[in-house]
């Protein structure tokens, strides 16, 4: 009896959600109309078969002379993300969770800048709850701005946080009142998962507020203002834990709250790394803690609002998580995070630069490296590069044992240059070297399991690891670990 015991103990975090979604194939199908005989075209398909952050497969399968296409993605046990787009638009006519099991066929009509999809067969009233809810959450968003511009012109005062609180938390009921009259035709399951799902967009934005204004306001204020944040606390909206933990934006939520706790706890002076995994370890159970941490552990965005970072810090965390975890799906996405353990060995790289000769990882022995892989079209990118240009290359352009090394994405040559051009991602005076036009497929970027950009690393004299960077990071907290590293002999 007791190993029967220990037996469902250890298994509690893989066995919890099979109960839920039975472990199925998802079946697609369609047809474009007005599709000319003749065309050779294709669907390109990315699927996220769990979070966005966690892995993306892409491919593509040519439409029929017809205009049909089928094709079937693997057996999965919970929700998943899929998006479908014409090979040559860019513009997606489909984006979303898919459920084991489902069967989901759909007409997509062509002719225009943006195809639009029509679904048919039982998914079609679940995507429909869903594009009704969209459409609520957009009229919210409008109400919403109004209010907070005028409650911002007049200067916050207590009555405030009270009326912001009611009108986030009317937003969301109204939201589940709708999603509840849909309930008899989805299920339970679905109602659930889309509850969860939707409760970032209306429950962050208090979460975000509050550290926004706690950042931007006196000391004399600052007791209001987190007086206010804890005279309101949002009940539990009766949200299935489980179930929510396979929703990216809960998991999203989640961490926004995190982060707004500790940040009013420690009354706008900021946390250190550990201190949010722990505040994560200590304040959730099963298998959203389990996920959670590993969500923080790939978040681009962990050092939000991190104070006295230390390349160890990750190292020492990613050790414990490692203990903590039970799944062997997240105890497999935390070993491909090893490689980014300070000290670990960088991967031998050797990409051509912009002249056609190529740098070897071997070619920059002896200098301190921030490597930075972006692509055009990236936002996140753009933001780095202009934070690094004006913040930090000032500092460091003098340094001879340091190379900024901009590492590109693109699929051509041709999009590789215009970036540089541009200087909106990176600039002459770097070190341009490119991924050969394999993007996120190369060796590189595969060793990494680099699945979202930036992706930013720096690397000691030795060729080792120094630490993980991601772009939250504050002008501070990148100088000082630049500097360690300098330092390092």
């Amino acid at each position: 009896m007791f190993f029967l015991t220990l037996f469902l103990i250890i298994s509690a975090g893989e066995l919890a959600i099979g109960q839920l979604w039975t472990n199925s194939p998802i079946w697609v199908k369609g047809y474009l109309v007005n599709y000319q005989v003749g065309r050779s075209d294709s669907i390109q398909i990315i699927h996220y078969p769990d979070c966005s952050l966690f892995s993306e497969h892409i491919q593509r399968i040519a439409v029929g002379s017809n205009g049909s296409f089928r094709f079937e993605l693997p057996a999965s046990d919970h929700p998943s993300v899929l998006m479908l787009n014409v090979v040559g638009n860019s513009n997606l006519f489909m984006r979303r969770y898919v459920y084991p099991g489902d069967s989901i066929d759909m007409r997509v009509e062509l002719g225009s800048k943006r195809p639009k999809a029509t679904f048919f067969g039982y998914t079609a009233v679940r995507f429909a709850c869903e594009d009704s809810l969209d459409v609520l959450l957009d009229r919210f968003n409008q109400l919403r701005a109004v209010k907070e511009g005028d409650y911002k012109d007049r200067g916050r005062i207590a009555g405030d946080y009270q009326k912001l609180y009611r009108l986030y938390a009317y937003g969301y009921t109204k939201a589940l009142d709708l999603l509840d009259s849909f309930k008899s035709s989805i299920g339970e399951l679905a109602t659930r998962f889309i509850r969860a799902q939707y409760a970032r967009h209306y429950l962050s934005p208090w979460e975000l507020g509050m550290r926004d204004e706690l950042d931007l306001a006196a000391p004399v204020i600052k007791d209001n203002i987190i007086k206010g944040y804890m005279s309101y606390k949002y009940p539990d909206y009766d949200i299935d834990k489980v179930i929510a933990a396979y929703s990216e934006s809960f998991l999203q939520h989640q961490l926004e709250k995190s982060r707004t706790e500790l940040y009013i706890q420690n009354r706008g002076n900021g946390f250190s790394f550990k201190e949010l995994f722990s505040y994560l370890k200590n304040n959730y159970s099963g298998i959203l803690r389990e996920r959670l941490l590993v969500y923080f552990l790939y978040d681009y965005r962990s050092s939000l609002n991190v104070v006295n970072y230390d390349a160890m810090d990750y190292n020492e965390c990613l050790s414990e998580a490692q203990s903590l975890v039970r799944s062997a799906s997240l105890k497999k996405l935390l070993a491909e995070k090893s490689v980014l353990k300070k000290g670990t060995p960088v991967f031998e790289f050797s990409l051509p630069d912009t002249s056609g000769n190529f740098v070897s990882l071997h070619d920059l022995k002896g200098k301190v490296i921030l490597l930075d892989v972006w692509a055009t079209g990236c936002s996140g990118c753009a933001q780095f590069s202009r934070f690094f240009e004006e913040k930090m290359y000032p500092l460091l352009k003098d340094r001879t044992d340091f190379t900024f090394l901009s590492v590109n994405a693109n699929e051509t040559v041709k999009g590789w240059n215009e970036g540089i051009n541009s200087g909106k991602y990176t600039h002459k005076h770097h070190l341009n070297v490119y991924l050969e036009g394999k993007s996120l497929s190369h060796p590189f970027a595969r060793y990494y399991g680099i699945n979202t950009i930036p992706f930013i690393m720096l690397i000691d004299r030795k060729g080792n690891v120094y630490s993980k960077i991601d772009i939250s990071l504050s002008e501070h907290e990148l100088t000082k670990l630049i500097e360690s590293a300098l330092d390092q002999k």
